[in-house]
């Protein structure tokens, strides 16, 4: 520790008070296909999706960030699911009404551990964000949420998923996932 002995206690508390725990590294492209797919690439990654049995404390939050590209042939139905081993936690299908290539999105969803157990609870948000790359103007929001607690079971190994399906499969109906961070707060 430094001089300041309170600054270093300070920082140690905030080091310890969040926990890394995977971080893609390599592309994930969804093209032509209306199957529901993870938009995970594992391959290379640094750490685990999987959040093991017993490590979720009342109030911890899930963040999960994401940000890669997007196009459509305009007016297809984009679903995206966020969940954990098998759960919905949550999901939402929109048309995407502009016929658009290269598109820019960021994602990030914070959910809340509200109990633990075979019958735990989690509640929490998603917000994605759309702009096209060479313009300044206004982009696009997509924000989904739970309309409440959802049960999960934190006794077990949990595998964090977020996966998008296309209403009609097309070269053009593409979405690449660049990087995808979790933490847990």
């Amino acid at each position: 520790m430094g001089d300041n002995k309170l600054m270093d206690i300070v920082i140690v508390e905030i080091i310890e008070g969040y926990k890394f725990i995977y971080a893609q590294i390599a592309d994930k492209v969804l093209s032509n296909s209306a199957v529901e797919t993870s938009m995970f690439n594992d391959t290379g990654a640094r750490g685990s999706r999987t959040i093991p049995a017993d490590t979720l404390k009342v109030g911890d939050i899930i963040k999960i960030k994401s940000y890669g590209l997007l196009g459509s042939t305009g007016n297809p139905d984009s679903t995206l699911k966020v969940k954990m081993n098998a759960v919905e936690i949550l999901g939402n299908t929109m048309a995407i009404t502009t016929a658009t290539q290269g598109l820019h999105f960021d994602l990030e969803a914070f959910f809340e551990i509200r109990s633990i157990g075979a019958t735990g609870k989690i509640s929490g948000f998603v917000k994605t964000f759309f702009k096209a790359l060479d313009s300044i103007t206004a982009g696009l929001f997509r924000v989904i949420q739970t309309s409440g607690d959802v049960t999960i079971n934190t006794t077990i190994d949990q595998i964090i998923d977020v996966t998008y399906k296309w209403g009609t499969a097309s070269v053009s109906n593409n979405v690449t996932s660049r990087n995808f961070t979790i933490e847990i707060l």
